[in-house]
């Protein structure tokens, strides 16, 4: 089975690509692009046809006309369906994400040493210039920290909407099933990064977007799937 791990970033070899799937129709080439960006969102997919149907928005109907020829592309492991390819990229993505944080790590490390050594040969040099001075008055102790209220911790304080946010496509789904995920999660980051002052600040930015989804379902008012706005036979292109 697939990782789970969501990563902001999906490989893309394009010839690659187009060598693998220039056999398949306009409608089974879109419906597998789709699968692959939802298993790279959410780790793997069900294996069962109906549930595929619905992430990516076709009736069974349809995408039992795209299943024979894409379904070669998967496999099954532990009941979930997931592209050995994919989870190949992911893989090294991964990999490669953890070294890069190592060598953050390093470099940090590194960093705090200097400015360790830098106060202590300072203090050092205080220390002989204080030495020859005449002791001043000792001063009144500062008084201990005492927290604010009624002693619980500070509120965290808001931020505005993070660069590189990636809103939670999967979860949107759970919420609202028929949602345009993808086209929804342009229309809160479009929102958001309009928005001013203090009402662009949230200390929440995951749980901002779950409320944006359960509010879509409240009101009816969201980006649909694409075939059910123009009655389109083909599978949709998340939403494009």
């Amino acid at each position: 089975m697939g990782t789970g791990k969501s990563l902001a970033m999906l490989p893309w070899f394009v010839r690659d690509y187009v060598t693998a799937t220039r056999h398949m129709s306009l409608a089974e080439r879109g419906a597998y692009t789709d699968l692959l960006f939802f298993e790279w969102e959410i780790g793997s997919l069900p294996a069962e046809p109906e549930r595929l149907a619905r992430i990516i928005g076709c009736d069974a109907n349809e995408f039992a006309e795209v299943w024979p020829s894409i379904s070669r592309k998967f496999v099954e492991v532990d009941g979930q369906l997931v592209n050995e390819r994919l989870e190949q990229h992911r893989a090294k993505a991964i990999e490669l994400s953890s070294k890069r944080a190592e060598v953050g790590r390093i470099g940090g490390k590194q960093s705090g040493k200097q400015r360790r050594s830098k106060s202590e040969a300072i203090g050092k040099a205080n220390g002989q210039a204080n030495s020859n001075s005449p002791s001043p008055s000792p001063s009144p102790s500062p008084s201990p920290n005492v927290p604010s209220g009624n002693g619980r911790e500070p509120r965290k304080r808001g931020t505005c909407l993070p660069e590189g946010f990636q809103p939670d496509l999967a979860c949107a789904l759970e919420i609202l099933p028929d949602i345009d995920a993808a086209a929804e999660a342009e229309r809160f980051c479009d929102y958001w990064r309009a928005k001013t002052g203090a009402q662009a600040l949230k200390a929440d930015w995951a749980a901002t977007w779950r409320n944006w989804i359960r509010t879509c379902r409240d009101r009816g008012q969201y980006a649909r799937r694409q075939e059910q706005a123009n009655g389109s036979g083909l599978p949709c292109l998340n939403g494009r």
